[in-house]
């Protein structure tokens, strides 16, 4: 089963007062997990939400079939919807500062989901901070894209001093995969082929309290 989690470092941040919040409406097949956080040394505050969409996988015979961004698009495009709203409502309810987006999305760049949540004004700060050889998180029958998202309001992206790719996954031959005897077992150790992707990360700068981008 997958889940979706947040884990941190306590002596790097601390938990926000917003309290954290998943989104558990049934339009979502893993929901969403929003937490906001602050700098352990003094900063201003931020927040992330990792969210996992639906994959492209098991299509279905009729209905939300592939036209070109392969099958479940259209629900893909309802869980953004419904993510933008949450992290709206959780905002204006809570006071919850700007959130980063991150995770799985099951959708490149330029498709549709993707589309919905930088339409809102978001920043893509893979597409908009990596060159474009090095901007691919996952390789699929040879051919490689990001899957993978750095999505951030405009007070967050301004505080972003890198953004990177771990390459440890996606180049990675299959046969080192996690379990691939289906024991558990690994056939290399180390982080490499510990997934079919490879992680994202991006530093953000401490503003000051008061001073935010």
């Amino acid at each position: 089963m997958t889940r979706v989690a947040l884990a941190y470092r306590a002596d790097r941040v601390a938990p926000g007062e917003a309290p954290a919040r998943r989104d558990r409406r049934p339009v979502h097949h893993r929901p969403p997990l929003a937490a906001a956080f602050e700098p352990a040394g003094g900063g201003a505050p931020f927040a992330v939400a990792v969210a996992h969409l639906k994959s492209k996988g098991g299509c279905p015979e009729r209905g939300d079939v592939d036209r070109g961004e392969g099958c479940w698009s259209e629900r893909r495009v309802e869980q953004a919807e419904a993510l933008d709203g949450f992290l709206a409502a959780w905002r204006a309810r809570h006071g919850a500062p700007p959130a980063l987006i991150t995770g799985d999305l099951n959708a490149y760049g330029a498709e549709e989901p993707i589309r919905t949540l930088t339409g809102a004004g978001r920043a893509d700060l893979l597409a908009e901070r990596l060159p474009w050889r090095a901007r691919y998180t996952y390789v699929f029958r040879g051919e490689a894209g990001y899957l993978h998202h750095l999505l951030a309001p405009p007070r967050l992206a301004g505080r972003a001093a890198a953004v990177r790719t771990l390459a440890i996954n996606a180049d990675e031959p299959r046969f080192l995969r996690y379990d691939a005897a289906g024991d558990g077992s690994r056939r290399c150790r180390g982080p490499y082929r510990s997934s079919d992707h490879d992680p994202v990360a991006v530093d953000l700068r401490i503003a000051a309290p008061g001073h935010e981008p």
